[in-house]
């Protein structure tokens, strides 16, 4: 056995400068454990290598960029917006970026290319929804549609009307994100319950700070914390049992008589009356008074509780489908 107690380099090839044509050492090699020592062993040899350099000044490197080896990428790749390109190699298995995956090209620049997944459309494509219109809608989405629908309704109105259209599971798209909403008791239960899958952070970081502000917070509602959530969910289930939601029920008739004796004097034949609104009115209330304690009246006039949980309903409604005031900083 040879042992090496010096600079390996030397004892393979000798010291000082290096000349491996002349001095015959072109049959000499060094095997090394990693590729980075190699490397390393390889800079210090080309370093101290003197050996003289071919001229090949006459061989045009164009030349060279117009071949194109086995298991090697094209010099010159031609790709424009809309065409679609497929990964050589796992990049995210995880996310679905692998070898064979299909994308958009979506923007060329000078040294890369930016894609988005074809194949994101095309997993939900047998699930109905409201379409996306041209180019714009293929990077927006439903945002322009839904800017114009939260000017006259809100947002629970809207998936009203779409649960009408497209029935109790249905899709849209905000940007590049696909969400799929559903009223469908079987897969809500299938999803949280038997499942157990993980809520969106994004969804659930708007309602417990929207705008940089606290609103529902870390609460029951908004944890994302599964474990944390069943903990929270086991101690306040007595609150929503039968003997405790009976209790509520004086608060709940005392309420209602106060709106009858308004409808009452409201029912001349003549004056219009929006029921929806007066039933929230009787919520509020009905949930301050059981809830919190607090004696709140909403039903026969105006106050700063009411507008301040409706004002906050409205901000939800915009926040929730215009990502764009997410990119605002509120101070």
């Amino acid at each position: 056995d040879v042992i090496c107690v010096g600079n390996i380099v030397d004892e393979v090839f000798g010291a000082g400068e290096l000349n491996l044509i002349a001095n015959n050492r072109l049959n000499n090699a060094i095997l090394c454990p990693t590729n980075v020592d190699s490397m390393e062993i390889n800079e210090v040899i080309l370093h101290r290598d003197t050996g003289l350099v071919d001229d090949n000044s006459d061989f045009p490197i164009e030349n060279a960029f117009a071949l194109t080896p086995q298991v090697f990428p094209p010099h010159q790749l031609n790709a424009k917006v809309g065409s679609i390109v497929m990964m050589m190699k796992n990049w995210s298995v995880a996310e679905g970026i692998c070898n064979g995956t299909r994308l958009i090209v979506v923007e060329c620049n000078l040294n890369s290319i930016k894609c988005v997944l074809y194949l994101l459309r095309q997993k939900y494509s047998h699930i109905p929804g409201p379409k996306t219109n041209g180019l714009l809608g293929f990077y927006l989405g439903n945002i322009p549609e839904l800017k114009e629908l939260v000017k006259l309704k809100m947002v629970p109105d809207i998936l009203t009307d779409w649960v009408k259209e497209y029935g109790p599971c249905f899709k849209y798209q905000i940007l590049d994100k696909i969400s799929i909403f559903t009223i469908s008791p079987d897969a809500i239960k299938e999803m949280y319950i038997d499942k157990n899958f993980p809520k969106h952070p994004d969804i659930y970081a708007v309602l417990g700070f929207p705008y940089g502000s606290r609103y529902m917070g870390t609460s029951l509602v908004t944890s994302l914390d599964n474990v944390k959530h069943r903990h929270r969910r086991h101690i306040m289930n007595p609150a929503f049992s039968r003997q405790a939601l009976n209790g509520f029920m004086d608060e709940f008739n005392t309420k209602s008589d106060v709106l009858m004796g308004k409808l009452r004097n409201l029912a001349d034949g003549r004056t219009s009356i929006r029921m929806l609104d007066e039933l929230n009115n009787l919520t509020l209330d009905v949930i301050a008074a059981a809830c919190f304690g607090i004696q709140n009246d909403s039903i026969t006039k105006e106050n700063n509780l009411k507008k301040f949980v409706f004002e906050s309903l409205k901000g939800l409604n915009r926040l929730l489908f215009n990502p764009t005031i997410k990119a605002i900083h509120f101070y």
